[in-house]
């Protein structure tokens, strides 16, 4: 599928599924960044940083016990997610 001025769906970026809480700080001049990832594995975070753009992105895999359960409430999202600062 082509899109306007030959751009692909697949240079396109997708939206993140979610977007983790984030608090940011400047402690004794040196920036901290402190993301909420309860449930991501360390290994399905990356994290870069170009043009002085810190860029964290990852994925919250659902658990694969849980596909067959029936809940009644579900409020964790589950997905890709992307944040920069």
């Amino acid at each position: 599928m082509r899109f306007v001025d030959g751009v692909t769906d697949e240079t396109v970026q997708r939206p993140a599924s979610w977007l983790p809480s984030a608090e940011g700080r400047i402690e004794d001049g040196t920036y901290v960044i402190q993301l909420a990832l309860p449930g991501v594995d360390a290994k399905d975070v990356a994290v870069s940083v170009m043009d002085n753009v810190l860029t964290v992105k990852g994925e919250r895999k659902p658990d694969p016990d849980t596909t067959d359960k029936d809940y009644f409430v579900r409020e964790v999202a589950y997905g890709g997610f992307q944040r920069s600062f």
